[in-house]
């Protein structure tokens, strides 16, 4: 994960919590980049997991 893709993740969850605005936000911006899809699925999988799920 690079330092962008990790500042998106902790900003985004400031409240603890994924928001569906923020969710929309990621994809907007880590569609330009790079394996951006594949970011945003290692984003929501660290979400997943650290929630226990």
């Amino acid at each position: 994960m690079t330092i962008t893709c990790g500042l998106i993740y902790a900003l985004s969850k400031l409240d603890g919590k994924l928001q569906k605005g923020d969710v929309k936000a990621i994809r907007e911006i880590l569609d330009k980049e790079p394996y951006g899809d594949l970011t945003v699925c290692g984003l929501f999988l660290r979400d997943y997991r650290r929630s226990g799920g």
